[in-house]
C-alpha cells in the first residue's frame, strides 16, 4: 500500500493560504483532499470515499501538488478542451508528406509528428490531417480507410498539385 507523503513547511503554508481564498467547487475539493492528506489521519481510500473521488485521483492530486504547489494542483488541463497545437510550418510540412503519400495511416502521421517532438492523441492527428488535406487542391481522402473518403486512403492525392502551388517545403 502506498504511503501518503509529508509536505514541507513551505507547501503546507501555501496550502493554508489557498484554503482561505475563494474557489469553485472543483478547486475546493482538490484543496480539501490535500488538507486531509497533510493531516495524516486517513488513508488514501478513506479520503477518496469522504470526498467522493476515486483513490487514484487522490494520488494524482498529491502528485500535482508536490510538483507544482497550489498553482499546479488547481491548474486545469482538460484533454478535450482544445486540439493539440501544430504550428503553420509543421502543418505545411504535413501537407507535403500527405501529398507525397508518406502517410498510409494516421498512425504514420502520429509517428512523424512524434519525431518532431509533437505528441498528439490519434484523434487529434485525424483532426490535423483533415486540416492538412484542406490545404491540398481537390478532394482528400480519410486516412482511416472506408470512412468519409470512400476508402481510397491518402494515396488518392497522386497527381494533385502540391500544397503552396508548387513551392518547395
Amino acid at each position: 500500500m502506498r504511503t501518503l507523503p509529508r509536505f514541507g513547511e513551505e507547501l503546507a503554508s501555501e496550502l493554508e493560504q489557498a484554503c482561505k481564498g475563494e474557489h469553485g467547487e472543483r478547486e475546493r475539493r482538490k484543496l480539501q483532499v490535500i488538507r486531509l492528506v497533510a493531516q495524516h489521519k486517513l488513508t488514501a481510500a478513506e479520503i477518496a470515499e469522504a470526498v467522493g473521488l476515486e483513490r487514484r485521483s487522490v494520488f494524482r492530486y498529491i502528485k500535482k501538488f508536490t510538483e507544482g504547489g497550489v498553482a499546479g494542483l488547481l491548474a486545469v488541463n482538460y484533454r478535450g478542451e482544445g486540439r493539440g497545437s501544430v504550428d503553420a510550418e509543421t502543418l505545411e510540412a504535413m501537407q507535403w508528406e500527405l501529398y507525397e503519400g508518406n502517410f498510409v495511416r494516421a498512425k504514420d502521421a502520429q509517428g512523424w509528428l512524434a519525431a518532431r517532438k509533437i505528441r498528439l492523441a490519434l484523434t487529434t492527428v485525424y483532426y490535423w490531417l483533415s486540416k492538412s488535406r484542406r490545404g491540398l487542391e481537390g478532394a482528400a481522402q480519410d486516412p482511416r480507410g472506408q470512412g468519409r473518403g470512400g476508402g481510397r486512403g491518402v494515396q488518392a492525392h497522386a497527381g494533385k498539385k502540391a500544397p503552396g502551388a508548387g513551392q518547395a517545403p
